[in-house]
């Protein structure tokens, strides 16, 4: 028996959390000049806030496809898509779960995402500001990649405690 588990993630708090690295990468960053800096740190200005939503968008698209076999989108009639810019106000998907899947589980899935998101986005917006610091965030988005499919694979069997130990 299977239950279904919806994860909602809000596009404000994704990117709170990239412009907090951003600017502390930025900060910590020596040898620039303040120009340079404020290319690195300004990730939610104006213009620049569409290309980080953009790879958001994209990471976001990449992560459903890599989790495919536990969504639950149906799509019952034509479907049309196209490539207008959206910025959506949150991310959400579900999620078709194990019944005895825990809600530290959940929780850890949508840690996972969240991270992944970031972590993507960041890779992308590095990627033009600030090429060293790339591999980092690529690898780092990989790490959670594979977190959300581990704790989407996890079985929770009820323990058996055996009568004779031998």
């Amino acid at each position: 028996m299977n239950s279904i588990i919806t994860i909602t993630l809000l596009r404000n708090e994704i990117m709170y959390d990239i412009e907090l690295i951003a600017y502390s990468v930025g900060d910590t960053v020596k040898g620039m000049d303040e120009k340079e800096r404020s290319l690195v740190m300004d990730v939610g200005d104006d213009g620049k806030v569409d290309k980080t939503t953009q790879g958001i968008n994209k990471a976001w698209g990449e992560l459903l496809n890599s989790i495919t076999g536990y969504t639950k989108i149906e799509t019952n009639e034509d479907l049309n898509v196209d490539n207008s810019f959206i910025i959506p106000n949150e991310y959400s998907v579900r999620l078709c779960v194990p019944y005895s899947f825990s809600k530290l589980n959940a929780e850890a899935v949508k840690n996972s995402m969240h991270a992944y998101l970031v972590n993507k986005a960041l890779s992308g917006w590095f990627a033009i500001t600030k090429k060293d610091e790339v591999s980092y965030y690529e690898s780092e988005s990989l790490i959670e990649l594979a977190k959300v499919k581990k704790f989407l694979n996890v079985r929770v069997n009820p323990v058996r405690i055996k009568m004779h130990p031998f």
